[in-house]
């Protein structure tokens, strides 16, 4: 019986606890400085020289600029009242008549249409920075405006909603919204501009008036009309307000390097800074952002027939890794996608990639002057052969790897990173800040040296980075120092340096990308690339034209450009020097008043004179000869092989015997290939070594020499397919002059000699056959994979 008693107490007393601790709740007055908000808690961002870039209200809900009433328009005041809480001066913080109309409207449309909040309970949502519309918080929200009115008056409630509300586009506060907007003080806000305002606050994003201007004005007529019906303005004021022309600041001039700020911001997130409120001071020079985004724009305006409509450009610091500019996309303000920050998006880097693979295979024994042949090669990956062809449907036989790299050639490219392996190049990769990409080898194959792999304009521009600082990694940085609201600094952490090359693989690497003759036969001798002082560059195209790059560097700066369209649809034959290639030219040149200074040759390098079509030292019968840089001990030991002296009957033409008349022989010097070329001299019609004619063992019938019967061919999905074919070769009987291909029993096309044709991959079975007149070959099968 006395524990029931004691259980009934309890129960009894329990409401009363519950009405004490809500009216203690009640009777203590909110924090001034809760309510007010801490005027030195916003987060100030500027470029190196103090230019201004962003003012941010931080998470603890600070204002850049708090205003008391008195310096606000009578005309906000009174339009902000009449469209978000028109009796605002009559309710004590919670409005019956509008919860109840509310609900009407919701019941009435079978969703939540209205939520009734006052301009309290709005105030309240926005201190506690809740989104969340449950009934608790709403419960909450409602207990919590009645406590503030209790010790608030409306003038006070009224001063901090207008400095707290957001205005949209990422701004808050009265002050900032009318700087934003019309670059006005709040007092000087006429009626229309104050009305205006007013329209926004009702759903900023629906009516923001730079996406959605007509829904802003429709908006703000509606407010006008309110103001006038319940006799706060006159009809004349009415007439002015809705004839005033409505003038927005174009946003650009008001938020600076967007996308760099949202880096900003996001790298202080990730060292676990709040926001709190301090001064960040950035590595952006304001001035150079603006050339480079004018520029941008300009190089786009130039290539709209080109269906290239967005870019992208990075520029650091060459030395000190320190993030000069940065331009996300053409127009940050664009609804359709412009806040996607391209820099940050993995893409395609097409040939861009390729300086890596070399550098790489440099360190493991090949030089600039190997030889590497660029003729048909059909490589053996999983899934069947891989048959890369070049950007200009062309076979330049033997070249250099200072040409091949300087002239972008694909095929010696898939040959060095057969011979370093895949797996190398992209551990190299990885080390070089390339973290994007995240498959294995195997993923990417032989194609990863041909850019199939997805990776940043950011990380592949720091990638370049490494090879201007001779093999070494950094990572770059976008912030010089952060103070607290109090003054002090915050010390960032930054990540330890990596040896990714040798100073001597990276210097060679530079050595090529600078040499305006080595990419003379593929760009030309005077293309945009030839800028006048010493500059590394290269230039990149994803498949089907759908990414356009150029890369480069000076001892100064790295810079780099993306061309292309958000949506991944293709350019229209847009190249390196006509996309990113004239962009990064102009850029360049703004960046550089004066002339840079050379790249400086780092200890371990060593020069002689070399064959340019054996890559020997020069011989006797060379006729030209180049001075070539080599790591110290890699220099060749061998005289060029290639130029040969050779004895020749004059009558017959063939080589001459001990038997030939001494009368008869002349001396000839040839150029002599090993037989691997044989066919692809053949076909660009140049002379083949002399041999005696019973050494000569081709053509002994009608036949198709290449595919084999049996072959596989698989097609790279990552890979154009105008870059995907296989070379048909036959041999045919002598003297015959033209020969027709069949492809599935179809005429595929005549050919003439070498009788040669490149076809390009289908998937499916296929059969294969020659003819010359009435006599055919016999077909060979052969299956292409998709």
């Amino acid at each position: 019986m006395g524990r029931s008693k004691v259980a009934l107490a309890g129960l009894l007393a329990l409401p009363v606890l519950a009405g004490l601790a809500l009216v203690g709740y009640f009777l203590v007055p909110p924090s001034a400085a809760f309510v007010r908000g801490d005027r030195y808690c916003s987060l100030t961002v500027l470029d190196r020289t103090g230019v201004l870039l962003r003012e941010v209200r931080s998470s603890r809900c600070g204002v850049p600029h708090w205003v008391s009433l008195d310096q606000v328009s009578p005309w906000l005041k009174q339009a902000v009242v009449v469209a978000e809480d028109k009796r605002f001066f009559r309710h004590r913080g919670v409005d019956p008549v509008a919860l109840v109309r509310a609900l009407v409207s919701n019941i009435r449309a079978g969703r939540i249409v209205s939520g009734g909040s006052t301009i309290t309970q709005q105030l309240v949502r926005n201190l506690y920075l809740s989104q969340s519309r449950t009934l608790m918080v709403k419960l909450a929200e409602t207990l919590e405006a009645l406590r503030l009115e209790l010790h608030l008056s409306k003038e006070r409630v009224l001063e901090a909603y207008l400095n707290r509300v957001g205005f949209g586009n990422q701004v808050y506060g009265i002050d900032a919204a009318a700087r934003l907007y019309f670059d006005r003080n709040p007092k000087e806000l006429s009626l229309a501009q104050s009305c205006f305002l007013g329209a926004i606050l009702r759903a900023p994003t629906y009516y923001n008036p730079y996406h959605h201007y007509g829904r802003a004005l429709r908006r703000q007529h509606r407010i006008l009309e309110m103001m006038r019906s319940r006799g706060l303005i006159s009809r004349l004021e009415y007439e002015t307000a809705v004839g005033e022309s409505i003038v927005l600041i174009p946003h650009r001039g008001r938020f600076r390097a967007p996308h760099f700020v949202d880096m900003v911001l996001a790298e202080l997130g990730r060292q676990g800074m709040d926001r709190a409120g301090g001064r960040v001071r950035t590595s952006l020079d304001w001035s150079v952002q603006q050339q480079c985004e004018e520029l941008l724009e300009n190089q786009l305006s130039r290539l709209r027939s080109n269906h290239a409509t967005n870019g992208a450009l990075v520029v650091l610091e060459r030395s000190t890794g320190n993030v000069v500019a940065v331009v996300g996309s053409r127009n940050y303000f664009d609804p359709d996608g412009g806040q996607v920050n391209a820099s940050l998006s993995p893409r395609q880097t097409g040939s861009a990639i390729k300086p890596f693979a070399y550098a790489a295979a440099f360190e493991h024994g090949m030089t600039p002057a190997t030889i590497l042949p660029d003729i048909p090669h059909y490589f053996m990956e999983q899934g069947g052969d891989y048959t890369p062809s070049n950007y200009d449907r062309k076979f330049h036989g033997p070249v250099s790897a200072r040409v091949a790299l300087g002239c972008s050639y694909n095929v010696p490219a898939v040959r060095v990173v057969e011979q370093i392996g895949p797996e190398l190049l992209l551990d190299v990769l990885r080390k070089a800040g390339m973290k994007s990409l995240v498959q294995d080898a195997c993923h990417y194959g032989l194609a990863l040296g041909l850019g199939v792999g997805d990776v940043p304009l950011l990380e592949l521009v720091n990638g370049y980075r490494v090879l201007a600082n001779y093999g070494e990694y950094t990572p770059v940085r976008s912030i010089l120092s952060v103070r607290d609201n109090r003054g002090d600094e915050i010390l960032l952490k930054q990540d330890a340096a990596v040896r990714v090359f040798s100073p001597q693989a990276a210097y060679l690497v530079t050595s090529i990308l600078a040499d305006n003759e080595a990419r003379a036969s593929a760009f030309g001798q005077f293309s945009c690339l030839c800028l006048g002082f010493p500059c590394a560059v290269k230039t990149g195209t994803s498949k089907d034209y759908r990414d356009n790059w150029t890369l480069g560097y000076t001892s100064d700066y790295v810079v780099g450009v993306w061309i292309g369209n958000f949506d991944g649809s293709p350019m229209h034959r847009v190249s390196g020097v006509t996309g990113a290639g004239p962009l990064f030219r102009d850029i360049m040149l703004a960046l550089h008043k004066s002339c840079p200074a050379d790249f400086p040759e780092p200890e371990g390098i060593v020069r002689c004179h070399v064959c340019p079509k054996s890559g020997a030292l020069t011989g006797p019968h060379c006729p030209n000869s180049v001075v070539e840089v080599f790591l110290a001990g890699s220099e060749p030991v061998e005289t060029c092989g290639v130029h040969v002296l050779v004895r020749i009957d004059r009558d017959t033409g063939e080589p001459a015997t001990d038997r030939t008349e001494p009368a008869r022989v002349v001396e000839q010097v040839m150029e002599v290939y090993p037989s691997e070329y044989w066919a692809w001299m053949e076909q660009n019609g140049l002379p083949l070594p002399l041999v005696p004619r019973h050494a000569e063992d081709r053509r002994k019938g009608l036949a198709v020499l290449f595919p084999d019967r049996g072959d596989v061919f698989k097609i790279d999905p990552d890979v154009s397919r105008e870059f995907q074919s296989i070379l048909l070769k036959a041999s045919v009987p002598e003297g015959t002059t033209e020969a027709t291909w069949m492809l599935d029993g179809k005429n595929l096309a005549r050919v003439e000699p070498p009788f040669t044709l490149f076809w390009d991959l289908e998937p499916g079975q296929h059969r294969v056959s020659v003819k010359t007149g009435a006599q055919a070959s016999e077909e060979v099968s052969f299956l292409v994979i998709p």
